[in-house]
């Protein structure tokens, strides 16, 4: 073909027509594009001026196929520039190569370049940062001479740094304004650098997933001490100053490092009943440190002798999966009365925190647990340096690190030296056969510990409890003298079986509490509350991450949040009485396990009706009360346990609450003196937690709900159950705390407290009677009225769009709830096409959509919506928060039920608001999301035009035993279904395009191990499918460093440019 102009017409819709003029050469080579602007002709500094201004134009408008400027455009458009808009956005494509819309309806944009798109993460990032940064953590109460002391966690004004703050309120009600606790040159002096953390910080702060620098939890002890861990060593200060001190902060000490010691010390805890001892690990030990003598001792050293052995750390899926961060527990009071030990140190003169009588033997003892790892797989996984570091790593279907539980006992001299250690192991049929040690603790009156077991299959849990008792010691260690390797093989062994005394005078007694089965699974949780007879010691609770040491109050109230379960458990159809059969009640060691239930459970009702007619009312020590959570209804809910110690006998299991909603699975306030307890849940919305409050003295009885509706709230309330603290948020507004005073009706008149435009009377508690008043709720009638705000709520920026709650019922019939990101230039007056992102998590244990405002947790979804993208995110069947019969959707069979559900939801959406682009639809997820992502597009790829894929699971045998047989089983019981749920298994479904398909992955990841994306990566490259390959050398499971995170998320929003 001869060289010539060739003129070719691209079909305008609505007439808008336009030639756009190519030279071609005889060999078809298309040659430099003729230019369609004024800027064909101009060659001046006048004319490269106007030019300039048409291109800062391209960069800000963004038009439609009609011509006028979306919402949010830059400005009207003049009269005789009524088709610019639409050329112009011809133009910007033209120029970059990119192909012109043949639609008007869909909404293209000028391609940003990487700086630009860097620049959007930074505005965004910032905007967001500045909305919701400071909000309290770990609250906890402190009563001081007229008016309370409140601490909590919160950032610096000018950074990350999480440190202690407070605020105090009097008794007239008066708030004072926010301080922090220390001087601010203590902060100049601790490193807030994640990269510069020991590699024992880094591993805690990943399992707790704190992603904050700084002090991330501490030990309370009741007057104003405090313990923690900062830059690898460990801390404790006292605050004495009174209320309304204007000091500058207290300066924390540390402890005295020793060329004994040089090691990171983590997890500080400090005696309840004595703060001058403190206790932490260092070196897979647990030590003790005397702050008066700065005397410090290795007080075990299993892991001196046995590199596989550990005390005091819980292994790696305890913490991972099961929530539970520390693997020693104080006794709440000294020993000496609850377990008469011989000691033959001097008897202590000086009396510790708390009342106790002069020269009475004090007796400290700790319960901990011992990890064995010897037949755990190692791993061996790349670290920052370019080494490689070995873990302890059970995948599914091999051995797990076996635990067991210890004594050690021990008193102090007075020299301040740590004199006469003994040690003990617990040992009984329950603990020997449980595959995991979910929880343990010790009662408020130290006389007996509880744990909780699990079996390998996790669907039945064992709440048991060990009395310990002593006739007689003979002691083990000479006076001074630590516990070395060879005291390990003749330590004495508690036979925990009832009644029997072994050689070694050790009196032990089990009771098996209650044992719960599930045809799903269980779903651990942290409630346990013991109720508390007002001569009890203090004792210490745990919530948050931050121990508590309460008092009993004059009322006799306690705040005891600890434990948790899940279950199947018989009624017996007694009218109101609700009795449990385990095979714990009558001998349950002597039991035949193939006798008879039927027979003995009739047995057992008649004991327990004679004991029961005994007992109803008493207010025996013999009779410990408990409110414990329980699925059996199928939904999470709280019952009150009244076990006789006598007999091991059930004698009242009262649902204090019931019905299709959840509750939370953290912790229960508990007011003795009112019988009244406090608990987070979701009865009027499965989006919404609220404080609410039920009597234990009525079965099913009447629940106020305490906070208003149209918010979530995250709630702590004081052990007296006075005061609460509130953190309310809701999509609009970010969160932020508030301090309630907690009244009744048995209150008497007292001071008032700010509340709206008016002063409000709030109520004074009266002095405790010894008279239980029996009458439930609505005797009391509980009631929040408002001090004054904790922190005043961060401003909103007016750039920030409010995220759209929908919900849809699928054709299963269950309805789904999620939340739409609307893209920023949309105006739905128009009907116009924008592409579509589907943000997803879909597995077990997690709730995306709730009616609270996220922050930099919806990062990424306000990103992508600022650069005009729809954002949507959804939970489907198998998210927390439902019941049991909605969760367990995914039993089994993960990876191949889960996208069913997210596309009809994302087809009906689309339908509905007629402005997301079905033709480009992206998926995104992280951990589980990223592994599904990878299911969607090999599954799905009519629906998903590409997926970008976070640190993806890829194979269910390479990852951890607790998670993977909770939800999949084991894996030879399950061979269909683990390869079903293999991404590798899909392979060949994978499109064969490229631009579909984007692995991130963090090199050191020691959660979904890096193994997962190579093996992926081997197969798609032998099947000939094309990828692209993110590695972050220097990241875990998380993105930490914050360049790390700039430049995953640039890389996000260009891959989603270039191909979406």
């Amino acid at each position: 073909m001869s060289q010539g102009k060739l003129k070719v017409k691209t079909k305008i819709p609505k007439g808008a027509q336009k030639k756009i003029i190519l030279k071609r050469d005889d060999r078809s080579r298309p040659r430099k594009a003729k230019p369609i602007t004024v800027r064909q002709k101009i060659k001046s500094n006048l004319e490269k001026s106007i030019r300039a201004k048409i291109e800062d134009e391209l960069r800000s408008r963004v038009t439609h196929g009609d011509g006028k400027p979306l919402a949010g455009g830059s400005g009207s458009q003049s009269k005789g520039n009524k088709k610019d808009g639409y050329r112009l956005a011809m133009e910007s494509e033209i120029y970059t190569g990119a192909p012109v819309p043949e639609h008007p309806r869909f909404v293209r944009h000028r391609r940003k370049t990487w700086s630009e798109l860097r620049q959007v993460v930074r505005d965004v990032r910032c905007r967001l940062y500045h909305t919701a940064c400071r909000i309290p953590a770990a609250v906890v109460f402190c009563r001081k001479q007229n008016g309370v002391r409140i601490y909590f966690l919160c950032s610096l004004a000018t950074g990350r740094e999480m440190t202690l703050h407070y605020v105090d309120v009097n008794d007239k009600g008066e708030l004072s304004k926010c301080q922090m606790l220390f001087e601010s040159k203590f902060h100049s002096t601790q490193s807030c650098s994640y990269a510069r953390s020991s590699k024992e910080e880094q591993l805690q702060l990943e399992r707790k997933r704190v992603m904050m620098c700084g002090i991330a939890a501490f030990d309370y002890v009741a007057p104003g001490n405090f313990a923690f861990s900062s830059s690898g060593s460990v801390f404790r200060c006292h605050d004495e100053f009174p209320l309304g001190c204007a000091d500058q902060g207290v300066f924390p000490e540390e402890v005295r490092i020793t060329e004994q010691n040089r090691r990171t010390r983590l997890d500080p805890q400090m005696c309840p009943f004595d703060p001058n001892i403190t206790a932490y690990i260092s070196h897979n030990d647990i030590w003790v440190y005397n702050w008066a003598s700065g005397h410090e001792l290795r007080l075990t050293t299993v892991h001196e002798s046995d590199a596989t052995l550990s005390a005091g750390i819980p292994c790696y899926v305890t913490q991972e999966e099961f929530n539970r961060f520390s693997g020693f527990w104080w006794a709440p009071r000294s020993t000496a009365d609850s377990v008469d030990m011989r000691s033959t140190s001097p008897p202590r003169t000086r009396s510790p925190v708390g009342s106790r009588e002069e020269n009475q033997p004090i007796r400290y003892s700790i319960l901990y647990e011992v990890v064995d790892e010897s037949d755990v797989e190692v791993v061996e996984l790349p670290n920052a340096t370019g080494g490689v570091e070995e873990y302890h790593f059970p995948r599914a279907g091999t051995p797990n690190a076996k635990s067991s539980l210890r004594l050690v006992s021990f008193s102090v001299a007075s020299n301040g030296t740590f004199v006469d250690i003994s040690y003990a192991q617990i040992s009984n049929p329950f603990i020997d056969a449980a595959e995991y040690v979910l929880r343990a603790g010790w009662t408020p009156d130290a006389r007996h510990i509880w744990a909780q077991l699990l079996n390998r299959q996790q669907d039945t849990l064992q709440l048991l409890l060990v009395r310990v008792q002593r006739k007689s010691y003979d002691k083990l260690a000479s006076s001074g003298a630590s516990y070395g390797a060879s005291a390990m093989e003749t330590e004495p062994k508690m036979n925990l079986l009832p009644s029997e005394i072994n050689d070694d005078g050790l009196i032990t007694h089990a009771v098996l509490l209650l044992e719960e089965k599930s045809s799903v699974w269980i779903n651990v949780h942290d409630v346990l509350g013991f109720l508390s007879n007002e001569s009890l010691p203090p004792q210490t609770v745990t919530m948050s991450g931050v121990t508590v040491s309460s008092s009993p109050t004059s009322e006799g109230s306690r705040d005891v949040p600890l434990c948790d379960g899940g279950d199947t458990i018989m009624e017996n159809g007694l009218g109101a009485e609700h009795y449990w059969d385990s095979t714990a009640n009558v001998a349950p060691l002597a039991q035949d396990p193939c006798q008879d239930q039927g027979d003995r459970y009739q047995q057992l009702q008649q004991k327990q009706h004679q004991r029961a007619n005994q007992i109803r009312t008493s207010s025996s020590p013999q009779i410990l009360e408990f409110v414990w959570a329980s699925e059996a209804t199928g939904f999470r809910h709280l019952y009150l346990y009244r076990i006789d110690l006598e007999t091991g006998m059930c004698i009242e299991r009262r649902p204090l609450t019931g019905g299709d909603w959840e509750v939370s699975d953290k912790y229960v306030w508990i007011d003795n003196q009112r019988r009244l307890v406090y608990f987070i849940g979701l009865k009027d919305s499965p989006l919404e937690k609220q404080l609410y409050v039920v009597s234990l003295d009525e079965t099913l009885g009447e629940i106020q709900c305490l906070t208003s509706l149209g918010a979530s709230y995250q709630a702590f309330v004081n052990p007296e159950c006075s005061l609460v603290v509130t953190i309310e948020s809701h999509l609009a507004q970010p969160p932020f705390a508030r301090l309630y005073r907690l009244v009744t009706n048995d209150s008497d008149v007292g001071v008032r407290c700010a509340g709206g435009d008016t002063d409000t009377v709030i109520l004074k508690q009266q002095e405790a009677t010894s008279i239980r008043r029996p009458g439930g709720l609505r005797e009391y009638m509980p009631q929040l009225q408002l001090i004054g705000n904790l922190m005043e709520p961060a401003s909103v920026d007016e750039r920030y769009r409010v995220p759209e709650l929908f919900q849809h019922q699928l054709s299963s019939g269950d309805t789904v709830f999620g939340v739409i990101f609307k893209p920023r230039s949309l105006d739905e007056s128009r009907p116009y096409k924008f592409p579509t992102v589907l943000t997803i998590y879909g597995g077990p244990e997690v709730q995306l959509v709730t009616n609270s405002f996220k922050g930099m947790r919806h990062l990424r979804q306000h990103l992508l919506s600022s650069e005009d993208f729809c954002v949507v995110t959804m939970d489907c069947r198998g998210s927390r928060n439902r019941g049991v019969a909605f969760e367990s959707h995914l039993k089994g069979r993960m990876g191949q039920v889960e996208i069913q559900d997210q596309v009809e939801v994302l087809q009906w959406l689309a339908e509905d608001r007629g402005y997301m682009d079905m033709s480009r639809v992206a998926i995104h997820g992280w951990s589980y999301g990223g592994y599904l992502s990878l299911m969607a597009l090999a599954q799905r790829p009519d629906i998903f035009k590409l997926a970008v894929a976070g640190a993806p699971v890829t194979q269910w045998n390479l990852y951890d035993t607790g998670y993977t047989e909770r939800y999949m089983g084991l894996p030879e019981a399950n061979r269909e279904g683990y390869h079903r749920g293999s991404v590798l298994s899909h392979v060949s479904q994978f499109p064969d395009e490229e631009g579909r398909l984007l692995l991130i992955h963090g090199l050191m990841d020691e959660n979904v191990h890096f193994t997962h994306t190579t093996s992926l990566v081997q197969a798609l490259v032998k099947a000939g499918k094309p990828y692209r390959l993110q590695v972050y050398p220097q990241e875990r499971h998380s993105l930490r460093h914050l360049a790390t995170s700039e430049h995953y998320e640039t890389t996000l929003l260009s891959f989603l440019q270039d191909n979406l």
